[in-house]
C-alpha cells in the first residue's frame, strides 16, 4: 500500500485503464484525508468511488469498512454509500480487531527466519515472535495494557538497534499492529495521558509499514484525533495544505473516471515543453 498522503499521481491515475484499481486506491486516500480533518472533501471523493467504480472484480471491496468510523464520528454519510447501525458497528470493530491487528501480534515467523536468527544471534529473542501472553484487546484491562505495553516497547526497541532481525520477524507490520491496539485499549480505558503519548509515537512513523491502515481501524480515534485536526497538528500539517492535496486527488479521479482512460499525450497535449 502507498505511503500515507503519498503515491498519487495525475498521469497514473489519469492513463490507469483498470476504473476499479483508481477507486479502490482513491478510496484509501479519502480515508487518509479524513483522518487530517478534511471530512467534506473526503466524502466527495468517497462519493465519485461509489458512483463509478465496479462493484465487482479484484477491487471490489473499494471502499474501507472502516470509513464507516468516518461516518459515525462525523456524522455525515457520502451520497451512495450504507451507513450502520450501532450493532453492526461493535461487530466491524471486533472483525477488523480480530481479523487483522491479532495476526501481527500473535503469529510465528517462518521457518527460514527463525533458522536464520538461532544460526546468527546467541541470545534470539524468542519473546518478541508473539506476545507471551494473550491480550485482549477488545475489552480489556490495566493489566493487558501493561502487557502489549512491554511487549511494543521491547519489538520497538530491537528494531532501532538490529534492522536485520526486524525484517525476519515481521517487525514493522508488528509494532504497527501493536501500538495502534495499545492506543485503542488506551482510549476504552480512558488512559488520556498514555493515549496522547501514543498518538505522538505513531506519528512519527506514519509511513512505516500499514501504520495508517491499522490506527484508521481504531475506532475512538476518529473523535478524539482525527476528525479533531490532532492527527494533523502532529504531523505539521495545516488545513489549507490538505485541502490542496484533496482537492487535487478529487478533480483527479473525478476526470479519470467520467471522462475515462486518457493517454499521456491527452494529458500533457496543452502543457509547455
Amino acid at each position: 500500500m502507498a505511503g500515507f498522503l503519498q503515491s498519487f499521481y495525475s498521469l497514473h491515475t489519469l492513463t490507469n485503464p483498470s476504473a476499479s484499481s483508481v477507486a479502490f486506491y482513491a478510496a484509501r486516500k479519502a480515508i487518509e484525508l479524513a483522518m487530517l480533518s478534511v471530512v467534506s472533501e473526503s466524502c466527495s471523493l468517497l462519493s465519485i468511488v461509489a458512483q463509478h467504480s465496479d462493484r465487482h472484480g479484484p477491487f471490489a471491496r473499494r471502499i474501507p469498512a472502516e470509513a464507516q468510523f468516518l461516518y459515525e464520528a462525523s456524522h455525515k454519510v457520502p451520497v451512495g454509500v450504507a451507513s450502520m447501525d450501532q450493532e453492526e458497528l461493535k461487530n466491524l470493530e471486533q472483525e477488523l480487531t480480530t481479523n487483522h491487528f491479532f495476526p501481527y501480534l500473535t503469529q510465528d515467523i517462518p521457518d527460514h527466519a527463525r533458522f536464520h536468527l538461532e544460526q546468527n544471534y546467541s541470545a534470539y529473542p524468542y519473546d518478541l515472535r508473539i506476545l507471551p501472553e494473550r491480550v485482549n484487546v477488545i475489552g480489556g484491562d490495566a493489566k493487558d495494557f501493561e502487557t502489549l505495553r512491554s511487549w511494543v516497547d521491547q519489538l520497538e526497541s530491537v528494531i532501532k538497534k538490529d534492522p536485520v532481525t526486524a525484517d525476519l520477524i515481521n517487525g514493522h507490520k508488528r509494532l504497527s499492529a501493536g501500538l495502534s491496539a495499545l492506543l485503542k485499549l488506551a482510549l476504552d480505558l480512558n488512559m488520556t495521558a498514555e493515549a496522547d503519548e501514543l498518538i505522538v509515537r505513531i506519528a512519527g512513523r506514519i509511513h512505516a509499514s500499514e501504520q495508517s491502515e491499522y490506527l484508521a481501524m481504531v475506532r475512538p480515534a476518529w473523535d478524539k484525533y482525527f476528525l479533531s485536526g490532532r492527527l494533523r497538528e502532529e504531523l505539521g500539517l495545516t488545513e489549507h495544505e490538505v485541502k490542496e492535496y484533496a482537492a487535487f486527488v478529487c478533480e483527479t479521479t473525478r476526470k479519470r473516471m467520467e471522462e475515462g482512460v486518457q493517454s499521456p499525450l491527452d494529458v500533457y497535449k496543452d502543457k509547455s515543453i
